[in-house]
């Protein structure tokens, strides 16, 4: 879904989508989940990690084959920011931080849209995409209230100001959108902020997982989905 809501983004700039660009995006996603969910998991973490190095390698290939240099360095700036999040070998990293994470998973997945294809942050998309990826993190934290080990919203000033919280940042991002881009793009990003913002009212702990894993993830595909449907239909 990461990589539908950078295709979203960056359609927006005079960036053409090409499979080269589909590639690299879906490779820099997969890479951080699949080394982020599995990496405790020792019977397969080293499988995990040749995944990794070959996805890694495709990635560079990619870049000195239809980019540059300095598509290459922002690249292996957000990996550092993935990594730094949450790494089995870093003894401290920045998950166990109170509060920040859901504004660094915002940071990191904003650049990835804002930055790593365009000449400088375009910074319209980086505030509309950090504001929205930020809130969507919150209902997975009032998920994980009771078994995270580290302060989270939900933890520090409860479950409602949580959502409160989700919903000031997903009204700005929408805000935003409105200012910024153009009505098609607007319209369609609007429509995604109305079901993030009513799935965010209905996220608690008693929910399934797939509440979450499902609903609340395919929230970054809808920007891309609703702008398809007002363009062809």
């Amino acid at each position: 879904m990461g990589t539908a809501l950078t295709v979203f983004f960056v359609n927006n700039t005079k960036v053409q989508i090409s499979v080269e660009l589909l590639s690299l995006v879906f490779l820099t996603y997969f890479n951080g989940y699949l080394y982020t969910k599995y990496q405790y998991r020792k019977p397969i973490i080293g499988r995990i990690l040749v995944v990794n190095a070959v996805s890694f390698a495709l990635g560079v290939i990619l870049i000195l084959s239809f980019y540059n240099v300095d598509v290459l360095l922002k690249w292996l700036t957000i990996l550092l920011l993935g990594l730094a999040y949450n790494s089995r070998f870093l003894n401290t990293f920045v998950r166990k931080i109170p509060l920040l994470k859901i504004f660094y998973v915002g940071l990191s997945w904003a650049l990835v849209s804002a930055w790593l294809f365009l000449p400088k942050i375009d910074e319209a998309i980086f505030w509309v995409g950090f504001l929205y990826v930020s809130a969507l993190v919150l209902p997975f934290d009032i998920r994980d209230k009771s078994s995270d080990k580290v302060i989270t919203f939900p933890k520090f000033i409860g479950v409602v100001a949580t959502k409160r919280l989700a919903y000031v940042l997903l009204v700005f991002s929408g805000g935003l959108s409105f200012i910024y881009f153009n009505t098609l793009y607007a319209v369609a990003f609007g429509g995604a902020i109305v079901v993030a913002l009513a799935l965010v009212y209905g996220a608690s702990e008693s929910k399934p997982d797939w509440y979450f894993s499902l609903w609340v993830e395919t929230c970054c595909g809808l920007p891309l989905l609703f702008l398809i449907l007002l363009e062809y239909f």
